[in-house]
């Protein structure tokens, strides 16, 4: 192996405490954040999924008795709205 006068020695044994203090907390709001952003997606996709649902559920409803057709829609409106509004809530 040829010599390299410039070797890396690694870390001191110890940060000092202000360094630690501070990478602490940069981690921590990073946990937090990176924890929302998942809430957010997972609350997102659910709420996706169950509009999908519903609005297909509505679809078959309107084929069977179409005479609801005004109340299916309200309802998985008034869902959709929900949802949006719960996402909305999320925000920081």
């Amino acid at each position: 192996m040829p010599y390299n006068p410039v070797r890396f020695t690694g870390p001191p044994a110890r940060l000092p405490r202000e360094v630690e203090r501070r990478v602490d907390a940069a981690h921590s709001r990073g946990l937090e954040a990176a924890a929302k952003v998942h809430a957010a997606a997972y609350a997102t996709h659910v709420g996706l999924t169950l509009t999908a649902s519903l609005t297909a559920e509505e679809s078959r409803l309107i084929e069977v008795a179409p005479l609801g057709e005004a109340r299916y829609k309200a309802v998985v409106d008034h869902f959709t709205g929900v949802v949006c509004t719960e996402i909305a809530r999320m925000a920081w």
